[in-house]
């Protein structure tokens, strides 16, 4: 008995660079926001 199995088709998967708005809305979520990066590189 033979069984072939055909390959399935995958879609891509397109993420935006920018939704247009800004990243921080005040110095407090930009400090928070670097915290978290600079931590980021500390685990990598």
């Amino acid at each position: 008995m033979k069984t072939s199995i055909s390959p399935t088709q995958t879609t891509e998967i397109i993420y935006p660079d920018s939704d247009g708005k800004p990243i921080a809305y005040n110095t407090k979520q930009f400090r928070s926001i670097v915290t978290i990066q600079d931590g980021s590189f500390i685990i990598d």
